[in-house]
């Protein structure tokens, strides 16, 4: 695992082996980064989030509160709240259930 300079881990978020947190990151409460995840730059990801093994978020995204984020999916938009998204580039597959 590597976690840049001036990257903003919050409370009870869970980070695996072999994931990268680049600079200005912020993750929210209740995460959990799987293994390979990369997140570059300027990425804002919100409280209870699950990114899935190898998927990566390019730099200035926003990720909203319990959104689920499938296995080598990539992410360049923002992402809604309570969405599921899939695939490369990736889409929307669906809300979360409460």
């Amino acid at each position: 695992m590597t976690i840049a300079n001036q990257a903003s881990i919050e409370n009870h978020v869970n980070i695996l082996p072999n994931s990268a947190i680049s600079h200005d990151v912020v993750i929210g409460d209740y995460s959990c980064i799987t293994g390979g995840v990369c997140i570059s730059g300027v990425v804002t990801i919100g409280y209870d989030r699950y990114l899935d093994s190898k998927s990566s978020i390019s730099g200035g995204v926003k990720i909203d509160n319990g959104c689920l984020i499938d296995m080598g999916s990539v992410i360049r938009p923002d992402v809604s709240e309570n969405s599921v998204m899939v695939e490369n580039p990736a889409k929307f597959l669906r809300k979360t259930q409460a």
